[in-house]
């Protein structure tokens, strides 16, 4: 549990637990990217604004298809 999130806490992690035959599971590895804040991934607001218009697409088409 990370609370709160830092920047600091970017690595590589695995998640163990416990299933409910009592054996011991463990995820493959996983790298978390926190960034600091106020800042964008890569895409950047093109990227932003590419996907918001891809999920309004997407509702869109799904609200014509249940009319039909």
């Amino acid at each position: 549990t990370f609370n709160p999130v830092l920047e600091s806490d970017s690595g590589v992690y695995t998640v163990q637990y416990e299933d409910g035959a009592k054996a011991i599971v463990v995820s493959p590895a996983f790298e978390l990217n926190v960034l600091p804040p106020n800042s964008l991934p890569v895409a950047g607001m093109l990227g932003l604004g590419l996907l918001s218009g891809l999920v309004t697409a997407i509702g869109v088409t799904r609200i014509r298809k249940r009319a039909e």
